[in-house]
């Protein structure tokens, strides 16, 4: 790791990228970094009301969110939220939302994915709805079947969400990513990182539950470097977690309508960070070149200062479990700042290319206020993971 070559940052500057809503022209990803609902503008939360009807199937996981609306709908009014099971509310001054599938005369609202995506017969499901329901939003959340979902198995989730907004281009599909509770890290941090990847490739709008699992405050809570649930989020008040938890998703789910309804959010940095040209994990044989590059749409910070952080985990012992590349230096061991400078579009750009001693890799690209200390406020950060056998 210490043999990593040198690089130095290249600066162009140009006009940030605008964002076109409705009718995205670039993925859109709502993560913990989207929850401080008090930068939205009043005009578009009562935008949100009197555009929006949604359409929400989940199983237990997903009454986090339901039940977080409601939390935050009860402790101030400018939160108004109306929910029904199986038919849409006719409000403009409430939040709607239809929670649940209807079907053969029945309301379900324990809602599997053989229920909503997974077959002909669930597709049937939600086609019957959407045809049936004046609704223009529609998702569906996990449960914990990406602990074991296998990579074809989860590419039918993103290949069926994608046929029903073919079907459907009146309705703005959200995507989710499983939640971040289970022990079986590596499989379903490698299944949420497939549906990332997939999200940001083909401009989809995602939900991002596992992240949001993930973060409390400024802290980024991980077991052997894969991201899980915080430990402040460890509970049963519903859900399978806190109360707290389910207000923060519930906040993140104003902010995802808000985007909707036409919000430009900030528009905050996109950092993107690749091995081998892969957003997802990858598993490399010893002795293979692995290539590590990143890039940054800048969006409404564009110009302003911020810390630079490109780090590594690795499978060595400390000092050399973290590295960091510095600029101008390459790559050091521990946790350094790679530099302070405004922000800029970087087009895709190599950080790393050699072959890695084996064992688990996870490589970070992130931003954050100005101030040379790892401590956030985060504007933007991606992760890719690297398997050395």
């Amino acid at each position: 790791m210490g043999q990593f070559k040198i690089f130095r940052c290249s600066i162009l500057w140009v006009s940030m990228l605008l964002v076109s809503l409705p009718g995205y022209s670039r993925a859109i990803t709502i993560d913990h970094t989207c929850t401080d609902i008090a930068q939205i503008p009043d005009y578009w939360i009562s935008r949100v009301k009197s555009m929006l009807k949604i359409h929400y199937a989940h199983t237990s996981h997903g009454e986090q969110i339901t039940v977080g609306l409601e939390r935050l709908s009860t402790a101030d009014s400018k939160y108004s939220y109306y929910p029904d099971n199986c038919t849409v509310p006719e409000t403009a001054t409430h939040l709607s939302l239809m929670d649940g599938q209807y079907y053969d005369s029945y309301c379900e609202t324990y809602v599997t994915p053989d229920l909503y995506w997974q077959g002909d017969s669930a597709l049937d499901i939600t086609r019957s709805v959407l045809t049936s329901f004046d609704v223009n939003i529609s998702l569906w959340a996990w449960c914990s079947q990406l602990d074991d979902y296998s990579q074809s198995q989860t590419q039918v989730y993103l290949d069926n969400m994608t046929q029903l907004e073919t079907e459907f281009p009146g309705v703005t599909f959200v995507y989710m990513t499983g939640n971040a509770q289970s022990q079986e890290e590596q499989n379903r941090y490698e299944a949420n990182q497939q549906i990332r990847a997939y999200c940001r490739q083909h401009n989809k709008i995602l939900f991002d539950f596992a992240d949001l699992d993930c973060w409390f405050g400024n802290e980024h809570y991980t077991i052997k470097g894969i991201p899980s649930e915080h430990p402040h989020y460890w509970g049963d008040e519903a859900g399978h977690t806190t109360y707290e938890s389910c207000e923060n998703k519930a906040r993140a789910f104003w902010w995802l309508l808000a985007r909707i309804a036409g919000w430009d959010g900030g528009a905050a940095p996109t950092p993107d960070i690749k091995a081998n040209g892969s957003d997802s994990a990858i598993t490399v044989s010893s002795g293979s070149p692995v290539s590590i590059t990143v890039s940054l749409e800048p969006g409404a910070k564009a110009g302003q200062n911020a810390d630079w952080w490109i780090a590594a985990s690795t499978p060595f012992a400390p000092p050399g479990d973290w590295y960091s590349y510095v600029h101008k230096t390459g790559w050091l061991p521990r946790i350094n700042l790679c530099i302070q400078t405004a922000v800029f579009e970087l087009t895709s750009f190599e950080i790393l290319n050699m072959a890695l001693q084996k064992g688990h890799y996870i490589f970070y690209f992130a931003l954050d206020d100005p101030d040379g200390g790892i401590t956030g406020t985060w504007w933007g950060m991606d992760s890719v993971a690297v398997s050395v056998e």
